[in-house]
């Protein structure tokens, strides 16, 4: 989970990055998580919006329908995808994404706009700041790590699983068993920790040289 309310504005028409200029020398106006309106009703709801010879443009909604967190593999970083405006200019409509770059030792949040640098009317940001940073503990939707023993885990559980729920609907349906007699191969698990326990007490008879049990005699083989 990545949590960017602390650095939002609250005022509708402020937002929090305001005129910043790109390196495709247009300036732009970011605000996350809370929708803005500046230039009398030109960015209307935006989450972006970029300054063009005087004209404005939403290049990002705020609203939840418009914007999703999304892992970028070639950058490593994850971004907010906005959806923007349709207009003559940009058919297609306009998308801005939003990368995240975790800085934990800088308190002041930092907004690096590239811009339309490919001119498709994709507009590329990196915001810098601690609340760009993963909460410890908690699992995103995307780039979740998941280990091989996590896999083998939950492979063994659910062969286990379906051991059991199977070998006893067969001994029930197909055998008559009844009571303990329905779990499958019963007599052999209920023998399994008697003789787990000669295999401890041999194995401590041998590097011990202590015999537990003076009654218990093994062959040669």
């Amino acid at each position: 989970v990545i949590d960017l309310t602390s650095l939002a504005s609250k005022e509708t028409n402020v937002p929090r990055f305001y005129r910043v200029l790109g390196q495709d020398q247009y300036y732009y106006y970011y605000n996350p998580c809370i929708g803005f309106d500046i230039a009398g009703g030109a960015c209307m709801g935006a989450a972006a919006c970029q300054e063009w010879y005087m004209q404005f443009n939403t290049i990002g909604y705020a609203q939840l329908d418009k914007a999703s967190f999304q892992y970028d593999d070639t950058r490593q970083q994850y971004y907010i995808y906005y959806q923007g405006a349709t207009d003559s200019f940009a058919i297609n409509g306009r998308v801005t994404k939003v990368y995240l770059k975790c800085v934990n030792t800088d308190d002041n949040p930092k907004l690096i706009v590239e811009g339309d640098t490919a001119e498709q009317h994709i507009y590329v940001m990196t915001l810098e700041h601690r609340a760009a940073c993963r909460i410890p503990g908690s699992a995103g939707s995307a780039g979740i790590s998941i280990s091989i023993g996590t896999y083998m885990c939950i492979g063994f559980l659910v062969v286990l699983i379906l051991y059991i729920g199977i070998g006893i609907a067969y001994m029930k349906f197909r055998k008559g068993a009844e009571g303990k007699e329905m779990f499958p191969n019963y007599s052999l698990w209920s023998e399994l920790p008697g003789i787990v326990k000669d295999g401890v007490d041999f194995l401590r008879e041998k590097i011990t040289g202590f015999n537990s049990r003076s009654d218990v005699k093994y062959e040669q083989m």
